[in-house]
């Protein structure tokens, strides 16, 4: 199969992320820090920006399966979402709750909604983990964390020996972008 549109199987085609307005510049850093290709698709939303599309397989550059979509979140969105930012940084329960939250993500996701990438092999996820962890700009670093999980002490059955790396950001999310994105880098060991 040289092409994603060649698969015949049904397949997860595309993942529609949301920045929040000023954050588009971090956005593009992030995902290519990643590792992913990225295209400005020239398809405008109501916000006036145009759609990014990030290519896992950059020799692959399919539009509509095996892409993740990045876009401007709605005016609508924005202010809900500033709404909840401003009422947890007011009220001391919610901030710790919050905390707590995005600490639990932070250091040990599983249960938390996320979704993953797999790279071909350890040597491409590599130079990924160095560019997250020492590569981003300030502004983007303060916004990313990274954490590699230990090789898990027990083998599951129907599960190939898998390592991952979990990175947790605002910059975009699918859904609310209040409580945060995980993301799980993966390949097989």
């Amino acid at each position: 199969m040289e092409r994603i549109a060649d698969y015949k199987g049904g397949l997860l085609n595309h993942l529609e992320t949301l920045y929040r307005p000023g954050d588009r510049a971090l956005a593009l850093e992030l995902v290519e820090a990643l590792g992913l290709t990225v295209v400005d698709t020239g398809f405008v939303n109501e916000t006036g920006s145009t759609y990014l599309a990030a290519h896992p397989n950059g020799d692959d550059q399919d539009r509509t399966n095996n892409v993740i979509l990045l876009s401007e979140m709605l005016p609508s969105q924005a202010e809900i979402e500033a709404k909840i930012r401003s009422l947890i940084a007011a009220d001391a329960a919610l901030t710790a709750a919050f905390d707590s939250y995005a600490e639990k993500a932070r250091s040990d996701p599983f249960g938390t909604p996320h979704f993953g990438l797999r790279y071909p092999s350890e040597e491409a996820l590599t130079p990924v983990i160095d560019r997250l962890r020492n590569r981003l700009s300030p502004a983007l670093s303060a916004r990313v964390s990274v954490n590699e999980l230990p090789p898990l002490e027990e083998k599951v059955e129907g599960f190939p020996d898998i390592k991952q790396v979990f990175v947790y950001t605002d910059v975009f999310g699918v859904g609310g972008a209040a409580y945060g994105q995980l993301l799980e880098l993966q390949v097989e060991r």
